[in-house]
């Protein structure tokens, strides 16, 4: 642990505390939202300060015992999927680090230099490389594994080595992502104004619900819009005392059902489309704020049953959207890794789960105000008919939302 001998000892240790302190919170941040629990995320940054640690007393340099460190952490995470995404999201942020360590050498020329081309490497990163050529878990961190090791290198030309060693990981990594990928990701789709349009249904029992709680109150249409994506729970909370709630649910469950058939329809080329995915070899999941037995009806109304694998409602999900438990769940629930995973819905809420959970999302609606809110919520894609998922399928692509980078 050189780094900390000296006079200046004190200040390079109170860096290098204040750096790991700040790394534990955005992984646990992080990993908070990619549904790992607490107790898991405690094991993961015990393991990776002591990982840290054992590297900092190993070698002579800190730069190159952190980036050890945090490298090998990646390596020892519970599952594939949290592993592919630390190790390129960390890859991603490697190069801001090493150049803020080289900074503190700036009396050598060769420090200066390293540095520059740290940063420049990163900017390259963010603005082409992962906008543009990021298709395989494991590109963003080989990338700055080779950028962080040559800098290391400029800073002392002596270490060569170590360009050998960023070509050894490079190939290892994409090797690995090349053979871990499945063919056919997972399509998971909301219900509701998704694949069956129950937007008239939905405005008229909320109508009846109110002229027979609150007669003397006319709703909005941008009241009637709000309730689309949130629970019935959340939406009558707005409205009614919490221990009223329970019971005006079950008034709009009897309007509901009662008018359900009459009023709901499937949207334009819905069950073409599933029929067209599932003979095509694709998994088709529904994942659904809505209580089961109306999620059932619609199913069965709009006769989408034969092409479904799994349907998880609300009494299914540990939480619902925009919470990403429901959908994180649903994905291990049908054995499909976390990294390959389509999510397809009509407004906000749907967006949200799936950015929360890094899942590739699509907005579609025939809606003209939900569509442009599904714009302002930056979908991976935005689209106005189910038959353009096809051509989204056809692509060559990594199933993830890339703007969690």
């Amino acid at each position: 642990m050189t780094f900390l001998l000296g006079s200046s000892g004190l200040v390079q240790l109170l860096i290098w505390v204040a750096a790991l302190l700040i790394y534990d919170l955005g992984i646990s941040s992080t990993f908070s939202h990619w549904g790992m629990n607490q107790a898991e995320r405690t094991v993961v940054l015990l393991i990776s300060n002591i990982l840290i640690l054992l590297c900092t007393l190993l070698l002579p340099s800190t730069c190159l015992a952190f980036l050890l460190g945090v490298s090998l952490t990646g390596f020892v995470l519970p599952s594939p999927y949290h592993r592919g995404r630390f190790l390129d999201g960390l890859g991603f942020w490697l190069p801001v680090g090493i150049a803020v360590l080289l900074s503190f050498q700036t009396s050598n020329p060769l420090s200066i230099l390293a540095q520059l081309f740290v940063l420049g490497g990163f900017i390259f990163m963010r603005q082409v490389f992962a906008l543009r050529f990021y298709h395989h878990f494991g590109q963003m961190y080989t990338f700055a594994m080779v950028l962080c090791l040559i800098g290391l290198w400029i800073d002392e030309p002596q270490k060569w080595v170590w360009l050998v060693i960023a070509v050894a990981v490079m190939g290892l990594s994409l090797l690995a992502c090349k053979f871990s990928r499945k063919e056919k990701p997972l399509l998971l789709f909301d219900l509701d104004g998704t694949l069956i349009d129950s937007q008239p249904l939905v405005f008229e029992t909320f109508r009846r619900v109110f002229q027979k709680l609150k007669p003397g109150y006319p709703l909005s249409q941008q009241e009637l819009y709000s309730f689309f994506g949130p629970t019935l729970e959340e939406s009558f909370e707005r409205y009614f005392p919490e221990d009223e709630v329970p019971a005006v649910i079950d008034l709009y469950q009897d309007i509901n059902l009662a008018l359900h058939d009459e009023m709901v329809r499937e949207m334009p080329h819905a069950q073409k489309l599933l029929r067209d995915l599932k003979n095509e070899g694709y998994t088709i999941g529904i994942v659904s704020n809505k209580r089961r037995k109306p999620v059932m009806m619609g199913i069965e109304a709009c006769h989408l049953g034969p092409y479904i694998e799994a349907v998880f409602a609300k009494e299914d999900q540990p939480a619902c959207k925009p919470k990403p438990d429901g959908l994180i769940y649903a994905v291990k629930a049908m054995g499909y890794p976390l990294d390959a995973v389509i999510y397809v819905g009509d407004n906000g809420t749907d967006i949200q789960a799936a950015r929360n959970a890094a899942f590739f999302s699509t907005g579609y609606t025939l809606d003209e105000t939900q569509f442009r809110a599904l714009k302002q919520q930056q979908s991976c894609r935005t689209i106005r008919d189910l038959r353009q998922l096809e051509n989204i399928l056809k692509e060559e692509n990594l199933w993830i939302d890339k703007s969690i980078w």
